[in-house]
C-alpha cells in the first residue's frame, strides 16, 4: 500500500478572520440607489452588476468589495421575504 505523502503541516493556510463592518447611511443610500430593481424583484446580482454600483458610486462604497454589495443585497431580500412570510399568519 502506499502511503499519502502528505503531513499534518501541509495543510492549506487558514482564512483571515475579516471584522465585520456595519453599513453606514451613504453605503446604504449609494446601494439602494443602483441595485434597489435587484431588491424589490428577489433577484441577487452577479459581480458585474456589482461593480457598475461600485463605479456608480466609488466615494460611497471604497471600503466594500463586489461580495460585499453582493450580500448586502442578498440578506436585504432575505429579510423582506421573512417579513412577508411572518404577516401572511
Amino acid at each position: 500500500m502506499k502511503k499519502s505523502s502528505r503531513r499534518k503541516c501541509d495543510k492549506p493556510a487558514a482564512k483571515e478572520t475579516l471584522t465585520r463592518r456595519s453599513w453606514s447611511q451613504m453605503e446604504i443610500c449609494a446601494v439602494e440607489k443602483t441595485l434597489m430593481e435587484f431588491i424589490q424583484t428577489g433577484k441577487v446580482p452577479g459581480k458585474a452588476e456589482c461593480d457598475a454600483c461600485i463605479m456608480a458610486s466609488p466615494e460611497a462604497l471604497k471600503n466594500r468589495n463586489w461580495k460585499a454589495i453582493k450580500f448586502y443585497v442578498k440578506n436585504r431580500i432575505t429579510a423582506i421575504q421573512r417579513e412577508s412570510a411572518r404577516r401572511k399568519y
